[in-house]
């Protein structure tokens, strides 16, 4: 029996820092949807664990994430990513410092 094997084509993420006004994630190129409103998923870590692990989980227990501290936070547009950051503390709610947007293909 063969498998099927799926290609995905990730954005490529700039690793170039971002500076002021010259680079935005839109860059100018969507004038006519400046005003539609979006939902931005942000992405800390993730793991692999089984459906024996999961179904003893309990509260107050802990998964480890793939992850480190201070490792990079994933920005995802329906289930894209499209920019990758820092998290941060903004007054008493939690932010995402951007470092790298990634290329979008016209």
């Amino acid at each position: 029996m063969s498998e099927q094997v799926y290609l995905y084509d990730a954005p490529e993420l700039s690793d170039k820092p971002t500076s002021g006004a010259t680079s935005s994630i839109l860059d100018g190129k969507l004038g006519l949807l400046k005003d539609v409103k979006v939902s931005l998923d942000c992405r800390i870590g993730q793991c692999d664990i089984s459906i024996a692990e999961l179904s003893v989980l309990k509260a107050g227990e802990c998964i480890t994430l793939d992850t480190m501290p201070a490792g990079p936070v994933d920005i995802l547009l329906a289930g894209e990513v499209i920019a990758q950051g820092s998290l941060v503390v903004v007054g008493e709610h939690y932010g995402i410092r951007i470092e790298n947007i990634a290329k979008l293909q016209a």
